[in-house]
């Protein structure tokens, strides 16, 4: 997964390219700000954004889409 992760937890500390078991915990935490910005998304990062954060099959399909409407 191409993706930049940044947390920012309860203690106002800045964490950077964080990896996926730390998305993981920083987000099950539900504490602080979590950032994950993910460049030229794969089935597998949809994946995992849908079992890590419970995004919508739907949602996630949505943003990894690179059809634009006019």
């Amino acid at each position: 997964m191409p993706f930049r992760a940044y947390y920012f937890d309860p203690d106002g500390q800045m964490h950077v390219d964080i990896n996926k078991h730390e998305i993981r915990t920083a987000f099950e935490s539900k504490k602080g700000m979590l950032w994950v910005d993910v460049h030229q998304p794969t089935d597998e990062d949809g994946q995992f954004l849908r079992d890590c954060c419970g995004f919508h099959r739907l949602a996630v399909e949505d943003c990894m889409s690179t059809h634009l409407h006019p």
